[in-house]
């Protein structure tokens, strides 16, 4: 079985300049082992409260807010896993966080009912991020490590959007790339 996706992103970490090391790097220093076992502990309370927040939507019969909570406080446990387990180094549950969070992740494009576009998203949103390199070809890249947008460059909003309405033409337009300002609303304009 091939993942196309994640040769789309052996694509663009070559491209950009990002590692891919054969091993699981190291966090260096005590002080960042600490920081990383803090933001997971942050997530594991994000999660918690996320899985209450669903608790309560479903108990008053919101059974589409306790799924986009509950879906949501999946991702984010897992995250706060792999934080965990990247902190202490420990090779077998990073292995296991990423391969639950993948399973969380592809249970959201299931339950969100876009799992028929999933590889075709995830092609648009490819071909915009390869798209990032910088004016001379090469990427900008921020003190954080980040892969910067250049001047100029254009999401794969209206894109995707052409993919929700070819899957639900039916799909009212709620995105912030309009050509022509909405009447009324400041933050389109």
């Amino acid at each position: 079985m091939t993942d196309d996706n994640l040769a789309r992103v052996r694509e663009f970490n070559e491209a950009f300049g990002i590692a891919m090391p054969e091993r699981l790097p190291e966090v260096e220093t005590v002080g960042d082992v600490k920081s990383l076992r803090a933001q997971g502990r942050g997530a594991e309370r994000t999660a918690s409260s996320l899985k209450e927040h669903a608790a309560v939507a479903r108990h008053l019969g919101r059974p589409g807010m306790a799924m986009a909570l509950i879906t949501l406080q999946l991702i984010v446990e897992e995250a706060g896993e792999l934080a965990v387990a990247w902190a202490e180094g420990d090779e077998v549950a990073v292995l296991d966080a990423l391969a639950d969070l993948s399973y969380v992740v592809d249970r959201a494009w299931l339950v969100t009912g876009m799992s028929s576009l999933k590889d075709r998203a995830q092609a648009i949103v490819h071909a915009s991020n390869m798209s990032k390199l910088g004016p001379d070809g090469r990427p900008i890249i921020s003190d954080a490590g980040r892969v910067v947008k250049p001047p100029g460059w254009e999401g794969p909003e209206p894109m995707l959007w052409a993919l929700v309405q070819e899957a639900w033409p039916s799909v009212p337009f709620a995105g912030p790339f309009l050509e022509e300002p909405v009447p009324g609303d400041e933050n389109n304009a």
